[in-house]
């Protein structure tokens, strides 16, 4: 039996590694798995009943804020990491967690899924870099063995299987009648953030403040909960808490995001969705543009292009599992046979 240690950086990634430390721990192995609290995350993993401990939290917007948080959550890592034997340590986008992994000499597998977030620090350091394989073959990344693709899209892990509840739309309160909206904040901390998402926002939230429209906003941080809920209209309704995201997306009739991950979620689920993110367009969302799953605003005057009217979900193809499944065997050949283990001391 092996012990895989799994940090969860931020919201988005918790989805990712439910459906993982399933087959983990079916494969007989035991999870060990920390949080930051940032973005709700600790709030989500409450209500899934999960095991975990809390270290670190945001430390601010600042490349020397970032800088600094970075280290000293790697610090705190490391320093609860002391008491554990892990054998593997996993972590999407974390930087604390493979700076606090090298430094215990623990193996480590790092995911990312944009690449023109920084690269540097898993390159030189992660022993294991797993990523669709589509940034791979577009040569985004450069060549290096700790490099390893896996077929589709991250989302697929967690989109495997799942069936919408006919009912959540009803569970929202939201009128049958109305057009349901989700809109979700750009995020103003993170480093390739663009301002111009900020403006096209304000465009945005014009637009969808009207007659037959009913609009939930999925902030990213308390500070924008306090931001939308000072919106005068009542057309406007203020997420405080996590819900169930692939159901939400699921019965809404158009998802506006200036993010990655909900995205492309509503992509491959089949609800139009259009992306005001500003940043550096990435290969998969221009993948899911070239598909016509994806529809990009680039400025204020795109957003009257939005149409507002009722979607009607059509038979969805099911996500398979073979992205699911390929992640799952990939972590699980890491690790030493579950009858042959050797604990480390």
């Amino acid at each position: 039996m092996a012990l895989v240690w799994i940090d969860i950086d931020n919201l988005p990634h918790i989805p990712i590694f439910q459906p993982l430390i399933a087959e983990l721990q079916a494969a007989g192995h035991e999870i060990l798995l920390t949080v930051r609290d940032f973005a709700f995350s600790v709030e989500k993993l409450e209500d899934s009943g999960q095991r975990f401990e809390v270290i670190g939290k945001h430390y601010g917007k600042a490349t020397l804020s970032k800088v600094m948080g970075t280290l000293w959550r790697a610090w705190q890592l490391r320093r609860f990491l002391r008491h554990y034997p892990v054998d593997l340590a996993v972590s999407h986008s974390s930087r604390s967690a493979i700076l606090a992994a090298w430094s215990r000499g623990i193996p480590r597998v790092a995911m990312f899924d944009y690449e023109h977030v920084s690269t540097a620090l898993q390159e030189r350091l992660a022993t294991h870099i797993l990523v669709p394989e589509l940034l791979l073959k577009s040569g985004a990344l450069k060549q290096s063995q700790r490099y390893h693709g896996y077929p589709g899209f991250k989302e697929e892990i967690y989109l495997a299987g799942f069936l919408p509840d006919p009912d959540f739309r009803k569970q929202l309160q939201v009128p049958e009648s109305a057009l349901l909206a989700v809109l979700r904040p750009p995020a103003t901390t993170a480093h390739y953030h663009n301002p111009e998402a900020e403006a096209i926002l304000r465009t945005i939230l014009e637009r969808l403040d009207c007659d037959g429209v009913f609009t939930l906003i999925m902030p990213r941080s308390p500070a924008q909960v306090s931001m939308f809920t000072a919106l005068p209209s009542d057309r406007f309704q203020v997420l405080t808490r996590p819900v169930d995201g692939l159901n939400l997306i699921s019965t809404a009739d158009i998802v506006i995001s200036g993010g990655g991950t909900m995205n492309r979620e509503a992509a491959l689920l089949g609800t139009p969705v259009y992306s005001f993110f500003r940043g550096t367009q990435g290969v998969l969302d221009s993948e899911l543009s070239t598909r016509g799953k994806l529809s990009f605003i680039t400025n204020s005057d795109d957003v009257i292009q939005i149409p507002l009217k009722r979607h009607i979900s059509p038979d969805r193809d099911m996500v398979g599992f073979e992205v699911k499944e390929f992640v799952a065997q990939f972590l699980i050949d890491l690790l030493p046979p579950c009858d042959t283990k050797t604990r480390q001391g």
